[in-house]
């Protein structure tokens, strides 16, 4: 989906990452925090995913997460996980503070 330009299918795949990660940590607080947060998140999602190299850095990302954590690699997949969501918060508050900034006379 991310190398087909399947912005929609990409965005799927994503929130299904991110619940498998939510659900194999066992904390119903976090999952049900995270359902609200996502509401509010999707359109930010819809957002990146409209970019070819957001929705393949974000596949990378997520490859390297999966890695850190088949190697049972806590504090590996700790940071991949944080820079990931730092990452994706920056480029998308960037993109929007772009967008808003009036042209110059």
């Amino acid at each position: 989906a991310c190398l087909e330009n399947r912005a929609s299918e990409a965005v799927a795949w994503d929130n299904r990452f991110h619940e498998n990660i939510l659900h194999a940590a066992g904390n119903e607080y976090l999952e049900d925090f995270s359902r609200v947060m996502i509401l509010h998140i999707q359109r930010i999602k819809y957002h990146y995913f409209q970019f070819d190299q957001l929705r393949c850095t974000s596949a990378r990302h997520h490859r390297e997460i999966l890695d850190a954590l088949e190697s049972r690699d806590a504090e590996l997949a700790q940071q991949r996980l944080r820079n990931h969501w730092l990452y994706v918060m920056k480029r998308s508050i960037e993109d929007v503070m772009a967008e808003d900034v009036p042209p110059k006379k």
